[in-house]
């Protein structure tokens, strides 16, 4: 949905999908050893995913709720964390590739109800803004509110064999609040469009 909201705002973008459940990313030992290269030497997963974020103009990250927030981005954000870190102990703030680099964030889960928002909001939203905030990012605001986008579903459907329900969701809803982020992404990078 991001995909085609941003396609059809900037044509001729290039949009990467990367899911981290695909990855097998290991642990940060916080060793210093990405000092010199900004790289890890012990993870070519990870540097794959923070070659990608240093290629992209901005980036989107729609994160799951299942218990705060899911390992593998923690892993990603620790790694993140130690480089911005030592860019920062070194005063070499200004080299650090994802400084000031926009990111679009969408916490989502599988609650439903009139209070779920503010649920996800301060349980997952805000940690995760201030997390990729002290990795250099500046998350985009749709409201000059909330920095993000949440949401749940509006009910469940039974999946014969299996103790989790199916998610039913209101695309529309989450297009319409969706749309601003977007909108708010586009206008940060390239205000003339």
């Amino acid at each position: 949905m991001i995909e085609d909201m941003l396609l059809a705002q900037l044509p001729g973008a290039r949009v990467e999908t990367l899911p981290l459940v695909d990855l097998e990313l290991r642990f940060c030992t916080m060793c210093g050893d990405c000092a010199e290269t900004l790289s890890c030497p012990y993870d070519s997963a990870f540097n794959h995913v923070f070659e990608q974020m240093k290629q992209a103009d901005a980036i989107f990250v729609v994160c799951p709720h299942y218990a705060l927030i899911p390992a593998k981005l923690v892993l990603i954000l620790e790694k993140l964390e130690e480089m911005a870190y030592i860019k920062y102990v070194q005063r070499d703030l200004k080299h650090y590739p994802l400084r000031s680099k926009p990111v679009g964030l969408v916490a989502h889960g599988g609650l439903c109800g009139e209070e779920v928002d503010q649920y996800y909001i301060e349980g997952l939203l805000e940690p995760l803004a201030k997390a990729f905030q002290s990795c250099g990012f500046k998350p985009v605001s749709p409201d000059g509110q909330n920095k993000g986008v949440v949401f749940g579903v509006k009910g469940y459907l039974p999946v014969e064999g299996s103790v989790f329900p199916a998610m039913d969701h209101d695309w529309a809803e989450i297009a319409t609040r969706l749309q601003p982020l977007v909108a708010q992404t586009v206008a940060i990078l390239w205000p003339e469009e």
